[in-house]
């Protein structure tokens, strides 16, 4: 007889992508993210996070981690410049968690990451397979929303 579980409870490789349309908001993104990883499976976790045009990557702390990419990673026909990047995207994940931000030129990179589970936070477009919409703009509030949906949604093993 199989078991149900939930999703979340699943999830031993997982990618994320984070908006950094402030600092204050990003680090209470990673802040709430810290929490929430610290209670749960996860083993392998990858965060890429989308600069817009006028935020530098190397004036940000790095971290193991973190992933920036910035639209200068890019060349002009739209092939990746960055190592480290193109080495994130050909790992396989148990899910990918795309919380808050509409970057087309990092969804087209993304569409063909090997992923069963692609969660889109407050964002529509088909590119996801499970789409949450928090009421909440607040960052912990986001992140605490949505791995309580992740945890409401089962599996079976």
């Amino acid at each position: 007889m199989s078991q149900e579980i939930s999703i979340w409870s699943k999830i031993k490789r997982l990618l994320i992508v984070l908006p950094y349309n402030e600092e204050l908001e990003y680090f209470e993104y990673l802040a709430a993210l810290d929490e929430i990883m610290n209670q749960s499976n996860v083993q392998d976790l990858k965060i890429i996070v989308p600069l817009p045009k006028q935020v530098k990557k190397e004036i940000l702390p790095t971290h193991r981690l973190i992933h920036y990419f910035s639209p200068k990673d890019l060349s002009f026909f739209g092939k990746l410049r960055d190592e480290e990047m193109e080495r994130i995207i050909v790992q396989p994940y148990n899910a990918m968690i795309w919380f808050c931000t509409d970057d087309k030129k990092l969804m087209k990179l993304l569409k063909n990451v090997h992923s069963p589970w692609k969660v889109g936070v407050n964002i529509s477009n088909d590119f996801f397979s499970i789409k949450v919409d928090s009421k909440s703009e607040k960052p912990s509030e986001v992140v605490q929303f949505t791995f309580k949906t992740l945890d409401k949604i089962s599996g079976y093993e």
